[in-house]
């Protein structure tokens, strides 16, 4: 199970939180479509977008919180 906290998330910005996927917990090329989180308003962060570089690997997932304004973005480490 892999959980957004202040431990492995950094916020860059206002609402806005960054993680790598090796402090997540998160497996070599398994990306979940809802991420746990005790962030905002509790409610779980859910997939919005895959980011690549320009040779076509991807960089990073992007994540909106439900019913919230926090978001996530988790980079391809």
């Amino acid at each position: 199970m892999t959980v957004a906290t202040l431990n492995n998330c950094t916020e860059t910005r206002p609402h806005h939180y960054v993680a790598e996927a090796s402090d997540m917990g998160l497996p070599p090329g398994e990306w979940p479509t809802a991420i746990i989180t005790y962030l905002g308003n509790r409610q779980p962060f859910v997939f919005e977008r895959a980011e690549h570089d320009a040779e076509g690997e991807l960089r990073a997932v992007h994540y909106n919180q439900q019913l919230g304004c926090v978001t996530l973005t988790v980079y391809n480490d």
